[in-house]
């Protein structure tokens, strides 16, 4: 009888282990991840209120602007990473959280969670625009180099007629297959996105063919997606990670 309970008490610490393991998880994905970050920031003024963006700047001769924009997480190691090698390679970037760009409570790019193509392209236009005026070479080249959901809308901004006129192409790293404009909750646990407000990537592949595409893509993300590039008619680029998942090594070296 001892035994019995004894393995009855394995299994039942073993299940407390998982259920734990498995709600950090849920709230990793759900919650932002408020990471400091080593930047400055510019706060562009909206009609919803104030949105600061951060801003890295660069010592080096200026090669370009980037925008880099977070996955649905918020602002975590991934794009503090990847700003400050842009930055150190002669990028100057701007970024923002995209849960403050689409969150109710903190009135950013929009009102709510949802919102539409045109209030996208009014949120990216003025971060570029904020950008350029700090700059010393106002036809610097611009670059929208976005992870994960914003990579997918990265795309639609890039899709309008209203975007830059600078801008030269995007550098994308884990886009889905679809997207939406806005962020529910289905999105934060992965579930690719339906109904009203989404769009699939491959739709929008007329409207930015006059741009360069490369496209960063993980081995082990069962979300990323690639091929939507087939359609485009001009040249593009995928650079496969083959043994990374979703973060690609916390845009390690190898990223």
């Amino acid at each position: 009888m001892s035994r019995y309970f004894t393995w009855k008490r394995g299994v039942f610490v073993v299940c407390c282990l998982l259920l734990v393991v498995g709600l950090r998880f849920v709230l990793h994905l759900l919650l932002p991840r408020n990471f400091p970050g080593s930047e400055q920031s510019i706060t562009l003024e909206f009609e919803g209120g104030p949105l600061v963006c951060r801003f890295y700047d660069t010592q080096q001769p200026q090669n370009g602007i980037a925008v880099v924009a977070t996955g649905d997480g918020g602002w975590s190691y991934w794009e503090d990473n990847t700003a400050n090698s842009l930055a150190a390679n002669g990028y100057i970037v701007i970024g923002w959280d995209c849960r403050v760009f689409a969150c109710s409570c903190i009135r950013g790019f929009a009102d709510s969670r949802s919102y539409g193509h045109d209030q996208l392209v009014n949120g990216f236009n003025p971060a570029v625009e904020a950008t350029l005026s700090r700059s010393k070479k106002p036809d610097l080249p611009i670059w929208y180099s976005c992870w994960s959901t914003v990579a997918d809308q990265s795309v639609a901004a890039a899709a309008s007629t209203r975007r830059p006129k600078n801008l030269s192409g995007l550098v994308l790293a884990a886009p889905a297959e679809g997207s939406r404009y806005g962020i529910e909750t289905s999105d934060l646990l992965g579930v690719l996105p339906t109904g009203p407000g989404s769009y699939a990537l491959a739709e929008l592949a007329d409207e930015i063919e006059d741009l360069a595409v490369t496209q960063i893509a993980a081995g082990l993300d069962p979300m990323d997606d690639s091929t939507w590039l087939e359609p485009l008619h001009v040249p593009y680029k995928i650079f496969e990670l083959a043994s990374s998942l979703h973060d690609m090594g916390g845009a390690g070296p190898e990223f």
